[in-house]
């Protein structure tokens, strides 16, 4: 669901962005034809039909070489924007802008039922403060490339949204499925932990918030509703956890 979900939200910008340059271009090269044939005939009517029609051949060279280019630079910089949109920087998962975009086209959708999960890691300063931001680095994209293996599919798309923090964006699942699913999360993010260069638990707290069918909130409260839930979580983990140590090292 991620991948095409970007790649609708891609379309559906691009489609903006041709109405927007139909408007322009099209007007403009009208415009471009229209004086060159003024200037043929011009010149025709000095120089002779012979001349008068190898300038008109090359004249509407000349321009469908610029449409053409055009054209080709017009799609480039789509796939380049699409990519710096869509996707975020550091992480292999959604942007912030993904998400809104996604919520925007959710919004009107009152006929199913829409789950945001938020989630962000635990003693990450630490881990940027100990071991440097390359290392910290190198524990968000570990953290995203997990989310989007267990969550990312026909029911949901993870996307950062800044900082340590992500959000799954999900359609249509019980909270069995996510109770489950996170369940997984926490396993790999285990099994990433002794892959690491340095000595580090990766350990993350995450909330849920639910719009269900006929719901009538914005998913702006459900977002901050997870937000909070999240929060909740952390701190019920921090009470809990009565740590001795130095928070995020391993244990023996």
């Amino acid at each position: 669901m991620a991948q095409r979900i970007r790649q609708s939200m891609s379309a559906h910008l691009r489609l903006e962005r041709l109405d927007r340059t139909l408007l322009t271009g099209v007007p403009v090269s009208v415009a471009v034809l229209f004086f060159a044939m003024l200037a043929m005939i011009a010149c025709y009517q000095s120089d002779g039909e012979a001349v008068w029609l190898v300038r008109m051949v090359v004249a509407v060279t000349a321009v469908l070489i610029l449409l053409l280019y055009g054209f080709f630079h017009i799609v480039g910089s789509w796939q380049r924007s699409d990519a710096y949109l869509y996707t975020d920087p550091l992480c292999p998962c959604g942007s912030r802008t993904a998400m809104q975009e996604l919520l925007r086209r959710l919004e009107p959708q009152r006929d199913i039922d829409i789950t945001i999960l938020y989630a962000d890691l635990n003693h990450f300063k630490y881990v940027n403060d100990t071991f440097g931001h390359e290392a910290g680095d190198r524990l968000l994209v570990t953290f995203a490339r997990t989310l989007c293996r267990v969550f990312d599919g026909s029911h949901a798309m993870t996307a950062r949204v800044g900082g340590d923090e992500f959000v799954v964006i999900l359609k249509d699942v019980t909270q069995g499925w996510i109770d489950e699913a996170w369940q997984q999360v926490e396993l790999d993010l285990q099994e990433e932990s002794r892959r690491l260069p340095f000595c580090y638990w990766i350990t993350s707290a995450h909330g849920c918030a639910t719009r269900e069918q006929g719901d009538t909130r914005p998913l702006e409260d459900i977002v901050r509703a997870a937000d909070h839930a999240m929060y909740e979580c952390k701190e019920a983990m921090k009470r809990s956890a009565q740590v001795s140590s130095t928070p995020g090292r391993k244990s023996a």
